[in-house]
């Protein structure tokens, strides 16, 4: 049986594209001299690159600018890959890592679709499948029920403040009823009705004025 690994693009530049890993060690990054050449801004000239480690691929991160994500975590050292893990290079390009087994009277290939699900390719009824990832096994969890209130509080009408003329009027006429009784007190108490308003005061009083 021999084994195979792959890169697959499930975002980025060219989706769906797949990078085969075939030597011990190979160079991903924007510059076209890297091995696997992703011409995205967010990915460093240098970015990272893939170590042949026993039976499986190694991820390193060069100091690339942006990091390099393995499984939604950021690495700092070199990270052993497995079946399905997604590799995240800036916020744009995302990468699963695929591997393929094959043998004299069977074969089995598993790659990951760009909507989480899986296509089988066998060539013999014999087949030996791939562990899906974890994150596939995890069982859905039953929804919550939220308690959504039938009344509500009636709310109070806003109100209406006077606009800036009436409260000018009002003050106004006020302060003319404060004069007008203070006035009105002050004849009535020195008695000058017939100093100041004679003729009124003889309008309705006749002959109370000379």
């Amino acid at each position: 049986m021999s084994t195979s690994f792959q890169l697959y693009m499930r975002s980025g530049p060219t989706p769906g594209e797949r990078f085969s890993l075939e030597k011990e060690e190979v160079w991903l990054g924007r510059d076209p001299s890297n091995d696997i050449v992703i011409a995205d801004p967010e990915v460093s000239r240098r970015h990272a690159r893939f170590l042949l480690r026993g039976s499986t691929y190694a991820i390193e991160d060069m100091g690339s600018t942006n990091g390099t994500l393995v499984n939604g975590e950021m690495i700092t050292a070199l990270k052993p890959l497995a079946h399905g893990d997604v590799i995240e290079l800036g916020e744009h390009t995302s990468l699963v890592f695929e591997v393929t087994r094959t043998g004299i009277d069977e074969t089995v290939a598993v790659f990951r679709s760009t909507e989480g699900e899986s296509q089988h390719l066998e060539s013999e009824p014999v087949s030996i499948k791939a562990s899906p990832p974890a994150a596939s096994l995890v069982e859905d969890q039953p929804p919550t029920l939220v308690e959504i209130p039938t009344s509500f509080p009636e709310s109070r009408p806003a109100r209406r403040r006077l606009p800036m003329w009436a409260w000018i009027l009002i003050i106004l006429g006020g302060g003319v009823l404060i004069c007008g009784a203070v006035t009105l007190f002050i004849i009535d108490a020195l008695n000058l009705y017939c100093v100041l308003l004679p003729g009124i005061t003889n309008f309705f009083f006749p002959g109370a004025c000379p």
